[in-house]
């Protein structure tokens, strides 16, 4: 099944969404890593509604989301603007299947709720983590404090392109977007 996964996750990231579910539909021990990498490869590929099918059916199946899961499809979320079904899908990894969250997955939510404008909860979120956010969180917030302006959300841009360049202080694009705000 290993080779099948990587298969899946190597066609789906290069946009061979029919190649990867060829191999999907040909492989007869569907686990937990197959299908989130058919889950992933329709969320890159922009078919959320696909990805969010197939996550259904791996539960269907008997196979558990595992952190890797939820992360594709709450990035998923993340870049189809679908903040409910990214908030669920978290609240859904918390208390259903008592995964705990990584850095990495705080960081998509913080992304989630800053691409719809919900800039208090990303401060709340912030506040309340038990992670320090990287340096993606902060230019995610940066980037939402740049597009929704007024002066609150100019001292919360600053503030996270302050924090966005200290923890990447090679990385240009904070700076850019700082220009801009």
């Amino acid at each position: 099944p290993e080779l099948g996964s990587s298969l899946v996750s190597f066609y789906g990231k290069c946009g061979g969404l029919d190649e990867a579910m060829n191999i999907f539909q040909g492989m007869e021990a569907r686990d937990t890593v197959l299908y989130t990498a058919v889950v992933a490869a329709h969320a890159d590929n922009g078919q959320l509604d696909l990805a969010m099918e197939y996550l259904q059916a791996m539960e269907l199946q008997g196979n558990s989301p595992d952190q890797v899961t939820f992360k594709a499809t709450v990035s998923a979320c993340a870049h189809g603007g679908m903040l409910d079904d990214g908030l669920a899908l978290f609240g859904a990894m918390l208390h259903n299947y008592s995964i705990t969250p990584t850095l990495e997955m705080y960081s998509c939510i913080i992304d989630v709720l800053a691409r719809a404008g919900k800039l208090r909860d990303v401060e709340e979120l912030i506040r309340s983590m038990p992670f320090e956010p990287d340096a993606a969180a902060w230019t995610s917030v940066l980037s939402a404090c740049r597009l929704d302006g007024g002066s609150e959300n100019r001292d919360l841009g600053l503030r996270a392109a302050q924090r966005a360049a200290g923890l990447s202080p090679t990385d240009s694009a904070p700076y850019v977007m700082l220009a801009n705000l």
